[in-house]
């Protein structure tokens, strides 16, 4: 059961009806009636695991909440080692609760990578050889609750916010049915006191999250199910094609990833503040970013925020890290010696990050190679800085000077892209080899890109959906709100806006007698 199936839809329909006919202080129960019923039919045998996760993480927090309010009630001069003791006993409790859940995760996500690493070591082992024979399915959104609930409970551990008193809305802030498909990834202190809100039907609110909800489906079904079909041709048989029609695979995967993956967003959102409840921010226009650090700040805002919060700041903060830095000072100079630490904990992040995409190698491989070039920007921007000098770049903030950041960052990623879409570390090594060979332009003025799979009028249309995209995007990084924009036109104008945009994914929707669904690529986290 996904975002594109009736059977959620029904669930929406019906759960929306029971919502608001229900006293407001029982909301609550109804959502998560909803969203146990919702992970039990849809995962059903690998429900055990997030409610382990629910109670054990409920459970210690409170643990952890009374220590810390024990110690709040203590003199620090008198009661210092009373102190360092609760803080032991706190750090403890943590440790098992992280260790307990992440445990979970990285042997449901990496059991098969893990065994057969094991085998090549002891192939003799026969229950190695069970254990690389067992199917185990990941868990519907297993990733996504256990770094929020990760998160909270490192919070409440740093005082932050107390844990909460309540088991069913703790649930609930776990399991929340709209979220748990494909995040995000929310805090504690945004979503879960949402549920202890009243939420009033508005009229207006409902229509512009249905309004999301449309957008979300046409980036999803029009732009991005669209995209598909060229990048499953393309690294399908990598071996037929070279140079410019490799690029043009991995630009269309990058086309496609977004589309896919903010279009779910979107419907998740919409479907969301439809209950009067908003979620956090995931993307914010990352293909108009100057940098790659800058991308990653708006590619996946939630997961990046977690990194920096609970792995970055920690490790570049640490007395280690302090001590590398000053080290590296005495050797290389102030700058190196400022830089480095924080380079190196960015590095760390994202190849847990790529660890985090997947148990392949390619996807370790994603984040080293996204790690080198934030790692690079700030080592060699007196190297860039000469560049701009020598190349004439008076003024930083030009039109063309950020158009060129925009292109250079965009094709950054997209070769990037190549690993996370690559069948396997060998295919994306194999691929790269491919994109220098035979680079021959001239490709894109014949008729062999209407042999990707799409024709004419298919390519036409996807043209003219991402000229939309583009241009509702450009204007809402000048700041125009889209929603609140049309809601400010004549009725009229916005209902006929509203309808057009249904009837266009009606119409041109990537479906029909020979369509094969194409599942939201981070459904499966």
């Amino acid at each position: 059961m996904d975002l594109l199936s009736i059977n959620f839809w029904g669930i929406v329909f019906f759960v929306l009806i029971f919502f608001y006919l229900t006293p407001d202080r029982f909301r609550w129960a109804v959502l998560l009636a909803a969203s146990y019923y919702f992970y039990f039919a849809t995962h059903y045998k690998y429900f055990i695991f997030i409610l382990l996760t629910t109670l054990s993480t409920y459970y210690v927090a409170q643990k952890i909440d009374q220590i810390n309010k024990k110690k709040s009630n203590l003199s620090k001069q008198d009661d210092k080692l009373l102190i360092e003791q609760l803080g032991n006993q706190s750090k403890k409790y943590l440790i098992f609760v992280l260790l307990l859940n992440f445990g979970i995760l990285v042997f449901l996500k990496y059991h098969n990578l893990s065994s057969n690493m094991l085998l090549r070591i002891f192939p003799q082992s026969g229950s190695l050889q069970s254990l690389r024979l067992m199917k185990i399915a990941l868990p519907l959104g297993i990733s996504f609750y256990t770094f929020q609930t990760a998160g909270y409970i490192v919070d409440v551990y740093r005082g932050k916010h107390g844990a909460s008193n309540h088991l069913g809305k703790y649930a609930l802030f776990v399991s929340y049915f709209p979220q748990i498909i494909q995040g995000p990834i929310s805090r504690f202190s945004d979503l879960f006191n949402q549920f202890e809100k009243k939420h009033i039907f508005h009229f207006e609110g409902f229509v512009k999250a249905t309004q999301l909800v449309i957008w979300g489906f046409f980036k999803k079904l029009v732009i991005a199910d669209r995209a598909a079909v060229v990048v499953n041709e393309v690294f399908g048989n990598y071996e037929n094609y070279s140079g410019i029609v490799i690029f043009w695979g991995a630009l269309f995967y990058a086309i496609q990833i977004y589309g896919d993956f903010s279009g779910g967003i979107d419907i998740i959102t919409g479907i969301s503040e439809m209950f009067g409840i908003k979620l956090a921010k995931n993307f914010e226009r990352p293909y108009f970013s100057k940098s790659v650090s800058e991308f990653w700040k708006r590619w996946h805002i939630t997961l990046g925020t977690w990194m920096r919060d609970y792995i970055f700041y920690p490790l570049a903060l640490s007395r280690r890290f302090g001590l590398l830095g000053r080290k590296l000072r005495k050797k290389f100079g102030n700058h190196i010696g400022k830089q480095m630490p924080a380079a190196l904990a960015s590095t760390i992040v994202f190849i847990l990050v790529g660890a985090w995409h997947g148990s392949s190698l390619k996807f370790v491989a994603y984040g080293i190679y996204n790690g080198i070039f934030v790692l690079s920007a700030p080592l060699l921007e007196p190297i860039y800085a000469k560049s701009r000098t020598l190349f004439g770049v008076k003024d930083k903030n030009s039109g063309s000077f950020l158009g060129f950041q925009v292109i250079r960052t965009m094709t950054i990623i997209t070769i990037g892209r190549i690993f996370s879409r690559a069948a396997s570390f060998k295919d994306s090594l194999a691929i790269f080899k491919r994109l220098f060979y035979e680079w021959n332009p001239w490709v894109l003025f014949d008729q062999t890109l209407y042999k990707l799979g799409l024709d004419k009028p298919e390519m036409t249309v996807l043209f003219f959906s991402l000229l939309l995209l583009f241009i509702i995007s450009y204007t809402q990084e000048k700041g125009i709100k889209t929603r609140t924009w049309l809601h400010k036109q004549p009725l009229f104008l916005r209902w006929t806006l509203l309808i057009s945009l249904v009837l266009f994914i009606v119409i041109f929707g990537h479906y029909g007698p020979e369509y094969t669904e194409q599942d939201f690529i981070y459904g499966g986290f």
